[in-house]
């Protein structure tokens, strides 16, 4: 498959979006930054611009795998990824505190303890792709369309109910990544990304962000827009504004082109390591007792030095986890592991084809 400039460099902003959105979520900026204050509507702001990062690596597998040939090696390869980091971090942060390096059950189960809550959501999409790619293959575009009108419905339902009618765990689930990956397919085949003006995109992505901001800026002021203090419903991954941000940034990465070739092998260079940012920065470990509160000096911090620090660390931790997942990446080609994922991949095959024959 002929790699994408656009989506390679939209997988990197998207993971460093992620990042950031940690920082400022577990990082405790957003739950200590003064209510109503310039601080709180920037970071709150900031938030909003980069809570599409998550909807858009869905969005970024619908289209890419929608007209692909599904193979269950990527799925296994990815798992060793998940098994490696959960293990390896595990007992090396139990070797730099001094206890006995012991491999918990749930490093060894990352898929059903939901250690990533991501990959397991990507796992259950990605057992679906062939069932759903023939499904969307036989859809008409007005069928299409309408089934993502639904999914604009369901979410706004969603983000207005405290009982989540639909089980959509405000887009961390498997559900939704679905209804992201139907979408991403249905802008494959039915978009002319060539015919999309780029600064009427752009007007629409800048459109609904600042609807966003200024719903943040009435919620200080209005408590019917605000559920409580330093939560902003309108804020999911399931929000018909969040959505539609991630729509509009996912199209305008698909027009981005570039002939310089330094810059198409950075981004192709680091892409490929952008998951292992994911697993690396957000272990359990790490998430829950690094970076865990790290930042929340920075919640009243004058605010030009706040945001140059919040994107500092991002850049650092990103930087850092690339560093690691290129180790990794060299260590895994090194022990050939495509050589034992294939030899899996056969075995699996064999025996679902067997029991297709029996049935």
């Amino acid at each position: 498959m002929k790699r994408h400039l656009g989506i390679d460099l939209l997988r990197i902003v998207s993971m460093f979006m992620v990042v950031i959105l940690h920082i400022l979520g577990i990082g405790g900026i957003l739950e200590n930054v003064e209510y109503g204050s310039v601080n709180y509507v920037v970071f709150w702001g900031l938030e909003t611009l980069c809570f599409v990062g998550v909807n858009c690596f869905a969005l970024i597998s619908g289209y890419l795998m929608i007209k692909a040939k599904w193979r269950l090696k990527k799925l296994i390869y990815l798992w060793f990824q998940v098994l490696f980091y959960s293990v390896f971090l595990s007992v090396g942060a139990e070797l730099i505190i001094g206890a006995e390096p012991v491999v918990p059950i749930n490093a060894l189960f990352p898929v059903a303890t939901k250690s990533y809550w991501f990959f397991t959501a990507y796992v259950g999409l990605f057992l679906f792709i062939p069932l759903l790619n023939k499904g969307i293959h036989q859809l008409t575009k007005a069928e299409l369309r309408y089934g993502i009108g639904i999914i604009f419905l369901i979410g706004s339902i969603s983000i207005f109910s405290s009982s989540d009618p639909f089980n959509l765990y405000k887009g961390y689930s498997m559900i939704w990544l679905i209804f992201m990956y139907v979408i991403g397919a249905y802008i494959k085949l039915h978009i002319t990304i060539e015919e999309l003006s780029v600064k009427k995109l752009m007007r629409s992505y800048l459109g609904v962000n600042a609807l966003s901001i200024l719903l943040i800026i009435m919620s200080t002021f209005n408590p019917i827009f605000n559920e409580s203090k330093g939560e902003n419903w309108f804020i999911d991954y399931v929000s018909p504004l969040i959505l539609s941000s991630s729509i509009c940034l996912f199209i305008l990465f698909l027009k981005v082109e570039t002939s310089n070739k330094v810059i198409s092998k950075c981004v192709f260079s680091f892409s490929p390591f952008s998951f292992g940012v994911y697993l690396i920065h957000t272990h359990p470990i790490i998430f829950y007792f690094i970076l865990k509160n790290y930042f929340v000096d920075l919640a009243d911090t004058i605010l030009i030095v706040s945001l140059m620090k919040v994107f500092a660390y991002g850049i650092f931790i990103y930087l850092v986890c690339t560093a690691i997942d290129f180790l990794r990446s060299t260590l895994f080609s090194f022990i050939k592991l495509d050589v034992l994922v294939s030899f899996i991949e056969k075995k699996i095959q064999s025996v679902i084809e067997n029991r297709l024959k029996i049935n």
